[in-house]
């Protein structure tokens, strides 16, 4: 550790000596090639690192082009279950043969699509009135079926409720209608698991791989052996998701259910991909979720390895990329062969040498060079110390002050000999001592160079904003850093961003601020599931107090307004003018009636608060109408919410105004 009382380092004023040709010729040179030679070796290495790490690149952006087109297939595959939640959540009704008609076109334009269905939910006391009610195109008897350990279809046992087959299709596959209506998935404790979790969330959950029988039209099995992911989506009465399990419970009409094919899902999505090249390999979650054990769902070829994933995993010959498909976790698993890796950009061998002993002639050209200017550089070097005006220094790896530059004396009024063993965060500001402590101590644990801002006093009393860039000498030892003054700049800043955001009559948010931070809370709700609400304000007939009482008034009345909204949210929420007499209100974490009751509390506020005095003595009261809307499924961006929140405003405006929609 060095010693901070001790003098600073002399600069050496003496002349560089000059070396004879002779000596540069005799070790020199021979050194520099030797070196050549060894820099040949190291740059075969680099290139052949370099190409493993491109393999990896291009391997990893192709997986990551699959990864994509498979969620892309299996969002527009589970688009119908979309519409028939909606058509089944209102007042709609179908029987089997409109129904198939409603799903024949989905089921064209997608062959994975094995088959979609309705799974109504019938409680145990409903379950006689359902069978007597329902029948298959109007003919025969109707049951409620269950699979007995042998495989047979028999009446099912008596449950709490049941969630059987209603309609399903495509129709004109008897042998499959026959093994499928009526049968109840409650049944099964997987198909269970998953109905109670969708219906749980309201979200689509997936199951599966699953094997399934596939009939041709008027045949027999075609494909006995193939597999499929059963996807299941709730519908509760009048739409949405209800926030209470109790009502949730009570509102829960059944699933709209669809089979997706595993081998066609994962072909389709595969098709523009070199596969004979790349061998693919996927496997899903048990558990909701990211997590349990690894089931092998599907695989591009025939590769000779064991189907369990922790075996394939722990081979490390395959990149591994993760997709979230109705609450499960799907891993795909993806191994270049010999091919692919003939296909990447290869640096030649020659190419090595060449660079090498490239880089030994100039090297050794300049190590020939530097020598004779290293007298002239260390003259320029001590001049540049004198005359620069940024602050350079040297210090030990504590931070104490070994040499400064005269800059430091401008700047701070203290002689030289004052400030050195001094340690530099005593100097800074007490706020900003621990990023200076900071920012040494990472030197001192191997860190290469550090940027970092600090405010100095001045000889005038003023405190200086500097900005710091220091990194340790070769051996450690020392510590050299420059500081450059950007009091100014870091002022400027501050007062442009500050400007930006925040709008100068209303003292809220401006229209590019107040999207910029309801975007990043769209994303965050979509990414984690959390509720979000928007709430837009518009003050009744505002152009009547412009008209009336003039623009001063009516600024008057928005800058009440402005101060009332900051009162009225929390710390999470926030506002912003939207233009106008608008003005949009974001509340994270807020369902619709948790956004209504906001929206409701604001009112009130206004009523007890919302006054601004005229100059004859009167004063005129703030009245506004408020529209809620909350971030749901079918909502797909931040213009769309806001649009949803500005139609429950015209709502309420229609309904007589000043009130919430």
């Amino acid at each position: 550790m060095s010693d901070p009382g001790a003098p600073p380092t002399p600069i050496d004023d003496e002349p560089p000596v000059r070396r004879s040709r002779f000596t540069y010729g005799r070790f020199l040179v021979p050194l520099t090639l030797a070196i050549g030679l060894g820099v040949t070796g190291v740059v075969w290495k680099i290139v052949r690192e370099w190409e493993s790490q491109q393999l990896n690149v291009l391997l990893g952006d192709k997986v990551a082009e699959q990864v994509q087109k498979l969620d892309r297939e299996t969002d527009d595959a589970t688009d119908i279950l979309l519409a028939l939640r909606a058509h089944f959540a209102g007042s709609g009704a179908f029987d089997a043969d409109n129904f198939g008609v409603f799903a024949s076109e989905h089921l064209h334009s997608f062959p994975e699509v094995v088959a979609v269905g309705w799974l109504q939910r019938v409680r145990a006391l409903e379950r006689d009135e359902f069978e007597a009610r329902v029948r298959p195109d109007n003919a025969g008897r109707f049951e409620i079926l269950e699979a007995n350990a042998a495989h047979e279809l028999v009446r099912a046992d008596r449950r709490d409720q049941y969630f059987p087959v209603t309609f399903v299709t495509p129709i004109g596959a008897p042998a499959r209608n026959e093994r499928s209506f009526g049968f109840d998935h409650g049944a099964i404790p997987e198909r269970l698991a998953a109905i109670e979790e969708a219906c749980r969330t309201g979200r689509m959950v997936v199951v599966g791989p699953t094997s399934y029988v596939a009939f041709a039209e008027g045949a027999a099995a075609t494909t006995p052996g193939a597999r499929a992911f059963v996807c299941y989506l709730p519908v509760f009465a009048g739409g949405g998701v209800p926030a209470i399990e109790a009502e949730r419970d009570a509102r829960l009409l059944g699933c709209v259910v669809e089979l997706v094919d595993v081998e066609e899902l994962f072909v389709s999505a595969a098709r523009s991909m070199r596969l004979d090249t790349i061998a693919l390999r996927v496997y899903v979650d048990e558990a909701f979720g990211a997590g349990g054990k690894r089931t092998f769902a599907w695989k591009s070829l025939d590769d000779g390895l064991d189907d369990d994933y922790d075996a394939v995993a722990r081979s490390r010959a395959f990149d591994e990329h993760r997709l979230v498909f109705g609450s499960r976790c799907f891993r795909i698993l993806a191994r270049p062969n010999d091919q692919f890796a003939s296909s990447a950009v290869v640096v030649p061998p020659w190419f090595a040498v060449l660079a090498a002993l490239g880089f030994t002639g100039a090297a050794t050209y300049l190590v020939y060079k530097l020598g004779s200017e290293r007298g002239r550089l260390s003259r320029e070097i001590r001049q540049f110390w004198k005359m620069t005006s940024e602050m350079l220094c040297v210090m030990d790896t504590e931070g104490h002050l070994r040499r400064v530059n005269p800059a430091w004396t401008a700047l701070l009024g203290r002689s030289e000999s004052d400030l050195i063993g001094t340690s530099l965060p005593e100097l800074v500001h007490p706020e900003d001592r621990a990023d200076s402590e900071s920012a040494l101590h990472h030197l001192s644990q191997g860190v290469t160079s550090v940027t970092f801002e600090a405010r100095l006093r001045s000889g005038d009393a003023e405190w200086h904003w500097l900005r710091w860039n220091a990194a340790p000498s070769d051996d450690r030892k020392v510590v050299h850093a420059v500081a450059s003054d950007v009091t100014n700049e870091r002022s400027t800043i501050e007062q442009l961003e500050e400007r930006a955001s925040i709008d100068s009559l209303t003292g809220v948010l401006t229209r590019r601020a107040l999207f910029d931070k309801l975007s990043a809370e769209f994303e965050r709700a979509r990414r984690y599931g959390s509720t979000l609400s928007v709430c837009v304000l518009d003050l009744d007939h505002f152009k009547q107090v412009n008209d009336r009482h003039g623009h001063v008034m009516g600024d008057a009345l928005l800058r009440r307004l402005g101060q009332l909204l900051k009162k009225s949210l929390r710390t999470a929420d926030c506002a912003g003018r939207f233009g106008g007499d608008e003005f949009v209100m974001v509340l994270p974490e807020c369902d619709y009636d948790a956004g209504k009751q906001t929206a409701e509390r604001l009112l009130v506020l206004l009523e007890d608060e919302g006054h601004v005095a005229l100059p004859d003595g009167k004063s005129l009261k703030l009245k506004a109408s408020l529209g809620v809307a909350e971030l749901s499924a079918d909502i797909t961006d931040v213009a769309m919410l806001v649009a949803r929140a500005d139609a429950s405003l015209y709502r309420a405006k229609r309904a007589g105004r000043s009130r919430v929609s």
